[in-house]
């Protein structure tokens, strides 16, 4: 149903409703203010859509699929080393977040907080896109590096725990100016490296 929107409409449309969520959380968002700063009439949006929940659901889609489409083009080759291929993937989400900060304001906050009414239905889609990227995540993975007397499925756990944490800490002190993300680039690579250090010191082996 949604393809049947003309692209123009359509363009308007996604750029008001995620401003309009972005700002203002699913409960509290209009789908009156979305229909006034798209410029269309509000019967044309459920025409197109169905409800405010499809229309979200719809859109929360469409913020994965951006992001996924920015990190095929932008890793198209990964570190078969697992503790360097996820500070890999931490500085892309960072320069994801700060090209396209209200998408994933939008985003985030649909996964972190998710609306009581539709959370089964991202519950499911989380889980969807943790399978999908699990799967990307470990092809041609070397996990020789990590000790042979440690749980290795631990091991990758604390490492991926440890810089989603410190991906989120950047997020929060980036969101007034994530235009800074560029001019503390050297900075935070550099703390991401650190961590990972401290991480390895105690799941690799030493050389």
């Amino acid at each position: 149903m949604r393809n049947r929107v003309p692209d123009e409409k359509r363009e308007r449309i996604i750029a008001a409703a995620i401003k309009e969520f972005a700002q203002k959380g699913y409960e509290k968002a209009s789908t009156n203010a979305i229909t006034a700063e798209a410029g269309i009439a509000k019967g044309l949006l459920f025409h197109y859509f169905g409800s405010k929940k499809k229309l979200f659901l719809w859109l929360v889609q469409y913020a994965l699929d951006i992001a996924l489409e920015h990190y095929q083009q932008n890793l198209p080759q990964l570190s078969p080393d697992f503790a360097d291929r996820l500070v890999e993937l931490g500085m892309e989400k960072l320069m994801f977040y700060r090209q396209h900060q209200e998408l994933s304001q939008f985003v985030t906050a649909a996964f972190m907080d998710p609306p009581k009414e539709i959370a089964t239905e991202l519950k499911d889609l989380e889980q969807k896109l943790r399978t999908q990227n699990s799967g990307q995540m470990m092809k041609d993975l070397d996990m020789s590096g990590l000790r042979d007397d440690i749980d290795k499925k631990i091991a990758m756990e604390l490492i991926t725990l440890a810089l989603e944490g410190l991906g989120n800490k950047y997020k929060a002190n980036y969101r007034e100016n994530p235009e800074k993300i560029m001019d503390d680039f050297d900075q935070i690579f550099a703390e991401m490296k650190d961590y990972i250090e401290l991480l390895k010191y105690g799941t690799y082996k030493k050389n």
